[in-house]
């Protein structure tokens, strides 16, 4: 309820997050918020995360949020993955849950990219985190823990993070694209 009311109001407060189940919120919140772009700068795109584990990227709703996102506002959701993705060593990065579900329902409306950072470039951030429209933010400062900060007007520090999240994609090698 506190993260519903605080995203009614734009709320320009620091909101602390430390349990993977509510970072998983943030990140579902970020995606039925979103009006036009999403950065996402995280370690692995892991699909289960914490203890007791939760679904995190690999949660169903977030992917039909991501894909709502992209058909209804033709958003644009640009990933960096810091370390290997998420995926069985036999499987591909198209076998992802999360991009799975955005390659098998795409419409033709919106952009994704995935990229992969390589090892001399992934020491840019030693943080992970997400903007939402050059205003929103949620800075994870122990991604080991899912401990973040979430602020919902802050677009002086999105502009810094959006400036190392371009560099770091321009640096990256691109793993998955719609429209591929």
């Amino acid at each position: 309820d506190m993260i519903d009311r605080a995203f009614a109001s734009k709320d320009d407060k620091i909101i602390s997050n430390g349990k993977p189940a509510h970072a998983v919120y943030l990140i579902w919140k970020f995606l039925e918020t979103a009006r036009e772009k999403i950065l996402v700068y995280t370690g692995h795109l892991s699909q289960v995360f914490g203890d007791p584990p939760v679904l995190a990227w690999g949660e169903p709703r977030l992917a039909q949020a991501a894909i709502k996102f992209l058909t209804e506002r033709e958003g644009h959701l640009n990933i960096v993955i810091t370390e290997k993705p998420d995926v069985n060593e036999e499987h591909d990065i198209k076998d992802h849950p999360l991009l799975k579900s955005l390659y098998d329902t795409y419409t033709g409306k919106g952009r994704v990219d995935v990229f992969c950072s390589s090892k001399e470039t992934s020491s840019v951030s030693p943080f992970h985190y997400i903007t939402m429209d050059d205003e929103a933010l949620r800075l994870e400062i122990d991604p080991d823990k899912a401990k973040a900060y979430v602020r919902l007007d802050d677009r002086e520090t999105c502009g810094v993070l959006n400036d190392i999240f371009e560099r770091q994609a321009q640096d990256s090698a691109r793993l998955f694209s719609l429209p591929g």
